[in-house]
């Protein structure tokens, strides 16, 4: 893995910023952890948003997002900012990723992060249409009809340490 830098100038009055990292296999057993570390980094009450653009004040919308893959996918940490402000944006979203690859969680950081995550999933789900989607695909990939309930379970008892040290592999500036 290297680290490669893709710079694009618009005549647009807004920055973009895209920091991608190897992400995961669809039948890695590090996706619900994976999965519980986008919660933590993203949303409304998540780090990066209380970080960037509650107390500093930098971006428009902050993030983070997991895509899963038959190859490895990616994990991103994405801003939208005043062009300005692009750098300091940057290295912040770096700093929350070595904060949590460096930081024990805490308890309750946990606790809410895999509460929110399981009641999103659940409630993705509550369309006859969309499980039975969910269920074709999951056959289809060759993970098993039951696949999403698997995952629930393992998200469930995903463990702070389970997080730091995945953090640890994957968020690697």
């Amino acid at each position: 893995n290297e680290l490669r830098e893709h710079q694009e100038k618009t005549p647009r009055q807004e920055g973009l910023i895209l920091i991608g990292f190897p992400g995961l296999k669809l039948y890695d057993p590090r996706v619900a952890a994976v999965d519980v570390m986008e919660t933590i980094l993203s949303g409304g009450a998540g780090r990066l948003f209380t970080e960037v653009r509650e107390k500093k004040g930098l971006a428009y919308t902050v993030g983070a997002f997991a895509l899963h893959g038959l190859e490895p996918g990616w994990f991103t940490l994405y801003a939208l900012c005043d062009p300005a402000q692009l750098e300091i944006v940057r290295k912040t979203l770096l700093e929350e990723a070595t904060r949590l690859a460096a930081t024990p969680l805490s308890a309750e950081e946990l606790r809410v992060a895999k509460q929110g995550l399981l009641g999103e999933r659940r409630m993705a789900r509550q369309s006859q249409k969309t499980t039975a989607s969910q269920i074709a695909g999951d056959e289809l990939y060759g993970l098993g009809f039951d696949y999403s309930e698997k995952l629930e379970a393992r998200i469930a008892a995903v463990s702070g340490s389970e997080i730091q040290q995945v953090a640890q592999e994957l968020l690697d500036p």
